[in-house]
């Protein structure tokens, strides 16, 4: 049977591919199963830069969940429990996940579809793409539309820029903008943390190349 998640890796940026074509990609038990797996295994990748997540095709990203699983995998209340369980440890693995995370969007992004990419941190999409949401780019759903045949290539050229920036700092940031939800207040350590960066090999790389005017080669440490 094909993998309905699919992991294409290009050097320090791997793709995942919502891989249901002829059902608009749409998501069913065992997509949520395996994509929560998936994110989990790559959050671990100490090598990893950038995860673009998009669905196989052009004709959409997602519609979310395939009502015609419903009569055997959620026709109750014990089953549709099941399923949210499964639902959430991939939602938990998103918000856990430090890689930055970009959203290739074509077509159709609704319902679960819209919510994979509401997690992701940057959301790329095409002019053609639909929401079932009006005015998403005013409300903040997306962050920048394109030509429909130019939005594959703008969101791998964005994992790009954020795969050559500095990682440990990305990773920092998505944790205080995590943290900063919270409204206690910030302890003393965690205060103490916002510093940590300047004990980095990577700042040292950054600041040295800002004054030789080089692009500066981060490694993570």
């Amino acid at each position: 049977m094909t993998d309905v998640v699919l992991v294409e890796r290009d050097g320090d940026i791997a793709t995942v591919v919502f891989n249901r074509p002829e059902k608009l990609n749409a998501f069913t038990k065992a997509m949520w199963k395996r994509l929560g797996q998936v994110v989990n295994e790559l959050s671990l990748d100490t090598g990893l830069r950038c995860i673009v997540f998009r669905g196989a095709g052009d004709r959409a990203f997602s519609p979310g969940n395939d009502i015609s699983e419903f009569a055997n995998e959620r026709s109750n209340s014990v089953q549709a429990e099941a399923y949210g369980m499964l639902m959430n440890k991939a939602i938990k693995a998103f918000r856990a996940c430090s890689v930055p995370k970009v959203a290739m969007i074509k077509g159709v992004c609704v319902g679960g579809g819209l919510e994979i990419a509401g997690l992701c941190d940057i959301r790329i999409c095409g002019e053609s793409s639909r929401f079932g949401a009006p005015e998403a780019l005013q409300k903040g759903i997306v962050n920048r539309i394109f030509a429909d045949d130019a939005v594959e290539a703008e969101a791998m050229a964005t994992a790009r820029r954020i795969a050559d920036g500095a990682p440990l700092v990305h990773r920092w940031h998505r944790k205080f903008l995590g943290r900063l939800a919270d409204p206690k207040p910030l302890s003393e350590d965690e205060i103490k943390e916002a510093y940590a960066c300047f004990d980095t090999e990577d700042f040292k790389t950054g600041y040295q190349a800002f004054l030789d005017k080089k692009k500066p080669d981060f490694e993570g440490r």
